[in-house]
């Protein structure tokens, strides 16, 4: 959850959207790594670290790096105490993670629904790249939202400066000099949904600023159902993708690497 979510709301209650993703996104991990790797892992804009703390679990043996701009002295404090003694460390920029790191490369770097937020998205992937930690064998994971002609209060409410197509994604990798490994969308039962909102937003006018991720509060069997039928719409379009078919959904992903 971006920490803009999580501090407009008082308790945290997760959205099945959220949920399913981190399990699409574990999905694409183990394509690349096994559990038992002893991965180094960089989170960035990894928000109030729902994703990485999970992630951190499932991969016992990796080291886990969280960074986000947004937070503050008091949320350094509180996660230094919460994850002291295990695989994860959380920085407010890179530049104090840098004064710790003890590895030679990094893995993996997240960018969940990370690169929509920034205005030059190309110069940024390009600053990660001149790191001496990221290598031509670092592989990217990023997830986006996706079809800039869904682009709605959501966005605005999160500082987004676009959405992405698999197409426009792919342009801002090759501009940052990365070669795209596998790329797709997912979460296609919700396009609809969304379309129907922008729809509303276009004939009728703009609703409060405010998300479905705050505003979530359905109980634990809701929420499970509505995880599985996004799993299970992942799995359709993971499908169909082996047959080269790319179906539409409402989120991206890539996989890259940075060429060196």
């Amino acid at each position: 959850m971006d920490l803009r979510e999580a501090r407009a709301r008082a308790a945290i209650v997760r959205h099945p959207w959220e949920l399913a993703r981190f399990e699409v996104v574990n999905d694409i991990l183990l394509q690349h790594f096994e559990k038992k790797d002893n991965i180094v892992v960089l989170d960035v804009g990894c928000g109030d670290t729902f994703f990485v703390e999970n992630l951190a679990k499932r991969f016992s043996n990796g080291a886990f790096y969280g960074i986000d701009i947004e937070f503050k002295e008091a949320d350094l404090a509180y996660f230094d105490e919460k994850f002291a003694g295990q695989n994860i460390e959380v920085y407010d920029a890179l530049e104090q993670m840098e004064l710790n790191f003890s590895h030679q490369e990094v893995d993996a770097v997240l960018l969940l629904d990370v690169i929509e937020h920034i205005e030059d998205d190309i110069a940024f992937l390009k600053m990660l790249n001149s790191k001496s930690y990221i290598t031509s064998n670092t592989k990217f994971f990023i997830t986006v939202p996706a079809f800039q002609s869904l682009y709605t209060t959501h966005d605005d409410f999160l500082g987004h400066y676009r959405r992405y197509s698999n197409n426009s994604l792919l342009n801002s990798l090759t501009s940052a000099n990365h070669s795209a490994i596998k790329r797709g969308y997912f979460f296609s039962f919700l396009l609809p949904v969304r379309l129907l909102k922008t729809l509303k937003e276009r004939w009728i006018g703009k609703d409060k600023a405010s998300t479905g991720l705050v505003e979530w509060s359905g109980g634990k069997g809701v929420t499970n159902l509505i995880k599985q039928t996004l799993l299970f719409d992942y799995r359709i379009s993971k499908f169909f993708r082996k047959l080269g078919i790319k179906l539409p959904g409402l989120s991206n992903f890539s996989v890259s690497q940075p060429k060196q």
